[in-house]
């Protein structure tokens, strides 16, 4: 917290963000992630976000721009609870049982309840195919895609790689090719945390 500049109020910095983003687990991640994702931005000419959970929420930890000079970026530090946003579904997906559970009391303590038939037919889905290509909740004209970041044997979730998907005239691709790519980019990142 700061005092505001023009005022006697109160505003939150992202101080304890940047603090928590120099403990080792998170420093490693993102570096050893770096690479794949500006490789992913430069392939394909979208921006890229890794995202971690937060009990019900994600956060972003860090990103990658595109080199065009049009897209959807989504900051560091950005939060949203876990099923507003692909990052937050494709995690949710690959979280072991106890997590999974614990996140899902403290979502329907939130919002009174859940389907969570549906989340379970939707985590066998995402399983099944890798990623998830879905309809931003945020952002009308937005596709999230989303794909896991894996440790300890490809068992244990510990981020998602994540673009903000927008078809744009001078970038052809197709979300299904931009899935293909960023799902390179996911194994690379798992591979390089699983030889660790």
């Amino acid at each position: 917290m700061e005092r505001a500049p023009d005022t006697d109020d109160y505003q939150v910095t992202d101080r304890l963000l940047r603090i928590g983003l120099r403990r080792p687990k998170y420093r490693a991640l993102t570096d050893m992630a770096r690479a794949a994702m500006e490789r992913f931005a430069a392939e394909t000419r979208y921006p890229c976000h890794l995202a971690i959970a937060s009990d019900e929420q994600i956060v972003v930890v860090s990103r990658a721009e595109s080199p065009d000079l049009v897209g959807v970026t989504v900051r560091v530090g950005y939060r949203q609870p876990l099923l507003e946003t692909g990052s937050g579904r494709c995690i949710l997906a690959y979280m072991d049982d106890a997590q999974r559970m614990h996140v899902l009391s403290l979502l329907k303590r939130r919002a009174g309840s859940l389907d969570t038939a549906k989340l379970d037919a939707e985590r066998e889905q995402i399983r099944k195919k890798g990623y998830i290509i879905e309809e931003s909740r945020i952002m009308e004209g937005v596709w999230d895609i989303s794909c896991p970041i894996l440790s300890t044997g490809n068992e244990e979730i510990v981020a998602a790689i994540t673009t903000p998907y927008v078809r744009l005239v001078i970038n052809q691709l197709s979300k299904e090719e931009v899935a293909g790519k960023l799902r390179e980019a996911a194994a690379d990142i798992t591979g390089k945390l699983s030889a660790v």
